[in-house]
C-alpha cells in the first residue's frame, strides 16, 4: 500500500456519506461546502478506522485501518489549514429531521459492524470501506470543476481516496466478502 500523508475520504460502514456525495458544491471560489464535507468525512473515517484497528482479526486489516487513521488525520489537518488560510468556515450539516435520520442510520450501521467478530468483521469492514470510498470518489469527482484555492489539495485527496479504495478491494478479495442486511 503506497503511503501518503494525505488521506482518502472514504467513510467506512457509515452510510451517511451518501449525504455528502449527493450534494454538489457550487463552482465558485468559496470552497467552504466541499471542505466542510471532507472535514466531516475525515472525522467519521478516523472513528471507523479506530474500530477496525481494535476489532480486526487479520494483521493486514489492522494495518490498513492504522494507515487510514494516519492518512485521515493528516488530510484533516491540511483541510483545516487550507480553510483557515482562505477564511473558509467549516460548518456542520444542518440540524434537521433528514440529517438526524441519516446520523441514526450511520450509528446503527456502525453498531452492526461492531457486533461482528473475527473474519466476519474483517470482511464487512473491507466491504464497507470499498463501497464508501466509491462514494467519496463520486463526491470529489463532482467537484473537479472547482477552481478555488484548495482545489490542488482536493485533487491530491482524490488520488489517496482511489488508492484506499483499491487497497480495500484487494484485501477484501484476499479474505472474501460477506453481505449483511442494512439496518
Amino acid at each position: 500500500m503506497k503511503k501518503h500523508t494525505l488521506a482518502a475520504l472514504a467513510l467506512f460502514a457509515l452510510p451517511s456519506l451518501t449525504t455528502f456525495a449527493a450534494t454538489p458544491t457550487p463552482s465558485n471560489s468559496d470552497q467552504s461546502p466541499i471542505l466542510s464535507k471532507v472535514h466531516k468525512i475525515n472525522e467519521m473515517v478516523i472513528d471507523m478506522a479506530k474500530l477496525g484497528k481494535s476489532k480486526a482479526q487479520s494483521k493486514d486489516v489492522k494495518s490498513y485501518a492504522e494507515h487510514l487513521i494516519k492518512d485521515h488525520k493528516g488530510a484533516d489537518k491540511e483541510v483545516r489549514s487550507c480553510a483557515k488560510k482562505n477564511k473558509f468556515k467549516l460548518v456542520d450539516a444542518p440540524d434537521n429531521e433528514e440529517t438526524r435520520a441519516k446520523h441514526k442510520f450511520a450509528s446503527e450501521a456502525k453498531d452492526q459492524l461492531a457486533s461482528l467478530k473475527g473474519g466476519d468483521f474483517d470482511r464487512q469492514f473491507l466491504t464497507n470501506m470499498a463501497d464508501d470510498h466509491d462514494k467519496a470518489i463520486t463526491l470529489l469527482n463532482g467537484n473537479q470543476t472547482d477552481s478555488g484555492p484548495c482545489s490542488p489539495l482536493l485533487a491530491k485527496i482524490l488520488v489517496s481516496v482511489k488508492e484506499h479504495k483499491e487497497s480495500a478491494e484487494k484485501l477484501r478479495a484476499q479474505i472474501g466478502a460477506i453481505d449483511l442486511p442494512k439496518p
